[in-house]
Formats: C-alpha cells, structure tokens, sequence
C-alpha cells in the first residue's frame, strides 16, 4: 500500500471543521496580528519586538524573513504555506516505491 492508497477521513463532522472553513482569509486583531486558515491549518502574522517587523508563521515553522508590513507578509503567505508543507513531506522521507511516482519526483 502506497500513500495514494490511503483516503483519509475527517475526524468529526459540521461545519466547525477546519476544511470547511474560508481559507486564504485574513482576520486581524488590531494592526500587528493576523490569521487566516491555510491547508485546514492557521497562519499566522504577528508584529516582532521591534515594533518595526513582521513574523509570518505556519505549522510551527517561521518563515526566514522579516516583513516591514503586514501586506509584504501577506504576499508572501501562500508560498510560504507550499514551502513548509514540502518541508514536511521531506522529513517523512521516501520509499523506493515513493521515489518513482511523478508527483513526488521533483521534491527528491
């Protein structure tokens, strides 16, 4: 059995599920902090103790620059989010089996 074998299963039902939420939507809660649901899963961006840069952060993992605005963090989100979700595909490592499906061959 290979993971494209595998169908996962939501683990509860309702509209409460993080899936079923709006993704790519930002909330903000005054001007240094702001979430939106990406993949299911929240990112966030938050002001750095300078007062003068921003932290973007998906999945326990901070992206490795620091943004002179919310907007520039904003921008750079999406990628950001594609990034550490290869980041972690990696750190599963690959079977042999793995190693010669088309999706997976470019991250190698």
């Amino acid at each position: 059995m290979t993971f494209r074998d595998i169908k996962p299963v939501l683990t509860f039902e309702g509209t409460n599920h993080p899936h079923f939420q709006r993704q790519f939507h930002w909330h903000h809660d005054g001007d240094d902090f702001a979430t939106a649901n990406f993949a299911g899963k929240e990112m966030m961006i938050s002001g750095n103790d300078d007062e003068k840069t921003y932290r973007l952060a998906y999945l326990d993992m901070a992206h490795p620059t620091n943004f002179t605005s919310v907007d520039a963090a904003k921008a750079a989100a999406s990628d950001f989010g594609k990034a550490v979700l290869v980041h972690m595909i990696k750190m599963l490592g690959f079977s042999e089996e793995d190693k010669t499906d088309p999706a997976l061959i470019n991250l190698l």
